[in-house]
Protein backbone atom coordinates (compact mmCIF):
# COMPACT_ATOMS: atom_id res chain seq x y z
CA UNK A 1 0.00 0.00 0.00
CA UNK A 2 1.29 3.48 -0.87
CA UNK A 3 0.28 6.76 -0.48
CA UNK A 4 -2.10 7.24 -3.21
CA UNK A 5 -3.88 4.23 -2.61
CA UNK A 6 -5.43 6.30 0.54
CA UNK A 7 -8.31 7.79 0.24
CA UNK A 8 -8.55 11.69 1.24
CA UNK A 9 -11.11 13.91 2.08
CA UNK A 10 -11.38 17.80 2.56
CA UNK A 11 -14.22 19.56 3.66
CA UNK A 12 -13.97 22.99 3.91
CA UNK A 13 -15.66 26.19 2.59
CA UNK A 14 -13.00 27.46 1.01
CA UNK A 15 -11.92 26.70 -2.49
CA UNK A 16 -8.56 28.71 -1.90
CA UNK A 17 -7.42 26.66 1.50
CA UNK A 18 -8.44 23.53 -0.27
CA UNK A 19 -5.86 24.31 -3.63
CA UNK A 20 -3.06 25.00 -1.41
CA UNK A 21 -4.36 21.96 0.63
CA UNK A 22 -4.57 19.94 -1.94
CA UNK A 23 -1.37 20.97 -3.67
CA UNK A 24 0.32 20.25 -0.49
CA UNK A 25 -0.99 16.73 -0.75
CA UNK A 26 -0.21 16.51 -4.26
CA UNK A 27 3.61 17.06 -3.71
CA UNK A 28 4.21 14.48 -1.12
CA UNK A 29 2.59 11.84 -3.23
CA UNK A 30 -1.14 11.77 -2.01
CA UNK A 31 -3.81 11.84 -5.28
CA UNK A 32 -6.80 9.96 -4.15
CA UNK A 33 -8.38 13.28 -2.78
CA UNK A 34 -12.38 14.06 -2.53
CA UNK A 35 -13.06 17.72 -1.66
CA UNK A 36 -16.63 18.67 0.24
CA UNK A 37 -17.34 22.61 -0.12
CA UNK A 38 -20.35 22.41 1.74
CA UNK A 39 -20.37 20.56 5.09
CA UNK A 40 -23.97 18.96 4.45
CA UNK A 41 -23.01 17.06 1.29
CA UNK A 42 -20.02 15.19 3.18
CA UNK A 43 -22.17 14.56 5.71
CA UNK A 44 -24.59 12.56 2.91
CA UNK A 45 -21.09 11.22 0.88
CA UNK A 46 -20.35 9.37 4.43
CA UNK A 47 -24.15 7.83 4.88
CA UNK A 48 -23.00 6.38 0.82
CA UNK A 49 -19.29 5.21 1.55
CA UNK A 50 -18.17 2.03 2.13
CA UNK A 51 -16.85 1.33 6.01
CA UNK A 52 -12.69 1.97 5.18
CA UNK A 53 -13.86 4.64 1.96
CA UNK A 54 -12.08 7.05 3.57
CA UNK A 55 -8.82 6.97 5.03
CA UNK A 56 -7.99 10.46 6.08
CA UNK A 57 -10.50 13.58 6.44
CA UNK A 58 -9.25 17.03 6.94
CA UNK A 59 -12.28 19.55 8.49
CA UNK A 60 -11.91 22.97 8.31
CA UNK A 61 -13.09 24.44 11.62
CA UNK A 62 -14.97 27.42 10.78
CA UNK A 63 -17.65 26.82 8.44
CA UNK A 64 -21.08 28.25 7.76
CA UNK A 65 -23.88 25.87 8.70
CA UNK A 66 -22.26 23.10 10.65
CA UNK A 67 -18.70 24.10 12.46
CA UNK A 68 -16.22 21.57 11.69
CA UNK A 69 -16.39 20.64 15.53
CA UNK A 70 -20.17 19.20 14.93
CA UNK A 71 -18.43 17.41 11.22
CA UNK A 72 -15.75 15.79 13.61
CA UNK A 73 -18.36 14.58 15.88
CA UNK A 74 -20.42 13.18 13.27
CA UNK A 75 -18.02 11.33 11.28
CA UNK A 76 -16.36 10.26 14.38
CA UNK A 77 -20.18 8.97 15.78
CA UNK A 78 -20.30 7.14 12.22
CA UNK A 79 -16.14 6.03 11.28
CA UNK A 80 -14.35 6.07 14.57
CA UNK A 81 -11.41 4.37 12.48
CA UNK A 82 -11.44 7.58 10.02
CA UNK A 83 -8.17 10.02 10.98
CA UNK A 84 -9.65 13.12 10.95
CA UNK A 85 -7.33 16.34 11.00
CA UNK A 86 -8.95 19.60 12.27
CA UNK A 87 -7.64 22.72 10.17
CA UNK A 88 -8.06 25.79 12.28
CA UNK A 89 -6.12 29.10 13.22
CA UNK A 90 -8.05 29.29 16.77
CA UNK A 91 -5.88 29.33 19.13
CA UNK A 92 -9.28 28.58 21.56
CA UNK A 93 -8.33 25.88 24.13
CA UNK A 94 -12.35 24.94 24.27
CA UNK A 95 -12.45 24.15 21.10
CA UNK A 96 -9.47 21.89 20.78
CA UNK A 97 -10.82 20.17 23.93
CA UNK A 98 -14.25 19.46 22.24
CA UNK A 99 -12.19 18.21 19.14
CA UNK A 100 -10.25 15.82 21.21
CA UNK A 101 -13.82 14.72 22.92
CA UNK A 102 -15.14 13.85 19.90
CA UNK A 103 -11.96 11.79 18.35
CA UNK A 104 -9.80 14.35 16.74
CA UNK A 105 -6.27 12.86 15.53
CA UNK A 106 -4.24 15.97 14.70
CA UNK A 107 -4.54 19.37 14.81
CA UNK A 108 -2.97 21.91 11.51
CA UNK A 109 -2.76 25.11 11.35
CA UNK A 110 -3.75 26.33 7.45
CA UNK A 111 -0.37 28.14 6.15
CA UNK A 112 1.38 24.96 7.76
CA UNK A 113 5.40 25.20 6.97
CA UNK A 114 5.80 22.35 4.62
CA UNK A 115 8.50 20.07 5.91
CA UNK A 116 6.31 20.34 9.18
CA UNK A 117 2.93 19.61 7.23
CA UNK A 118 5.17 16.46 4.79
CA UNK A 119 6.17 15.02 8.92
CA UNK A 120 3.07 14.84 10.06
CA UNK A 121 1.29 13.45 7.13
CA UNK A 122 3.86 10.78 6.95
CA UNK A 123 2.74 9.76 10.73
CA UNK A 124 -0.98 9.73 9.79
CA UNK A 125 -0.41 7.60 6.16
CA UNK A 126 1.70 4.98 8.41
CA UNK A 127 -0.94 5.02 11.12
CA UNK A 128 -3.39 4.00 8.24
CA UNK A 129 -1.02 1.56 6.89
CA UNK A 130 -1.02 -0.22 10.13
CA UNK A 131 -4.41 -0.30 10.37
CA UNK A 132 -5.06 -1.89 7.27
CA UNK A 133 -2.09 -4.34 8.50
CA UNK A 134 -3.83 -5.00 11.71
CA UNK A 135 -6.94 -5.65 10.44
CA UNK A 136 -5.54 -8.33 8.02
CA UNK A 137 -3.60 -10.35 10.92
CA UNK A 138 -7.28 -10.55 12.51
CA UNK A 139 -8.81 -11.94 9.74
CA UNK A 140 -5.43 -14.51 9.43
CA UNK A 141 -6.53 -15.08 13.29
CA UNK A 142 -9.89 -15.39 12.59
CA UNK A 143 -9.30 -18.09 9.94
CA UNK A 144 -6.42 -20.21 12.12
CA UNK A 145 -9.25 -20.48 14.90
CA UNK A 146 -11.30 -21.24 12.62
CA UNK A 147 -9.30 -24.24 10.92
CA UNK A 148 -8.53 -25.33 14.90
CA UNK A 149 -12.15 -25.69 16.05
CA UNK A 150 -12.83 -27.30 12.16
CA UNK A 151 -10.09 -29.63 13.38
CA UNK A 152 -10.96 -30.73 16.74
CA UNK A 153 -15.02 -31.54 15.54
Amino acid sequence: MDKKDLKLVIVDDSKVSYMMLKTMLANIGFTNIEYFEYPLDYIEYLKTVPEDGIDIVFIDYEMPTLNGLKVLRYTKDKRKEVIAVMMTASTDTKVKEKAIKYGVNEFMNKGIDPFEFKTKMDVLANLRFYYYESKEHHKELENILKYKDAQET
